[in-house]
């Protein structure tokens, strides 16, 4: 399958997402097989931001969601599921802590529709380069 297929399967996937201000989703892909998905939100079980009561969306967030990335790798773990080489398919570039942890579960090659506005993409672009994995932009509009 094409990087675009991964890509509008991941756009699809996000929809499952229940926060408010961006809904990410990721596959992560190896020799034509998904092998796993995520998308943000909280741990299963615990109030997603679209039913929290908060004044300040980010902080909120950054203390109770986990990012489509990690949700899909966390996923993976849990299933006992080898990642190793795989292609991570992400609706929006991945933040810089999502970047490293991608990096540290194996992940080798990272596609991207749109630009996260909050990572500048030449840090990620060079941080990724020093560590041996590819990155893209492949937009689906």
């Amino acid at each position: 399958m094409s990087d675009t297929v991964y890509l509008e399967m991941a756009r699809s996937l996000s929809k499952l997402s229940k926060c408010v201000r961006l809904q990410v989703g990721c596959l992560l892909v190896k020799d034509g097989r998904v092998l796993s998905t995520g998308v943000n939100g909280t741990p299963s079980g615990y109030i997603n931001c679209n039913e929290a009561d908060y004044e300040d969306h980010h902080h909120w967030s950054l203390r109770h969601e986990i990012h489509a990335e990690l949700n899909a790798v966390i996923w993976a773990a849990r299933c006992g599921t080898a990642i190793e080489g795989a292609t991570a398919y992400v609706t929006h570039s991945p933040c810089d802590q999502c970047t490293k942890n991608l990096l540290a579960a194996g992940i080798k090659r990272i596609v991207y529709d749109e630009q996260y506005d909050r990572n500048p993409q030449e840090e990620l672009s060079r941080f990724c380069r020093e560590n041996g994995v590819t990155i893209e932009q492949v937009p689906l509009s």
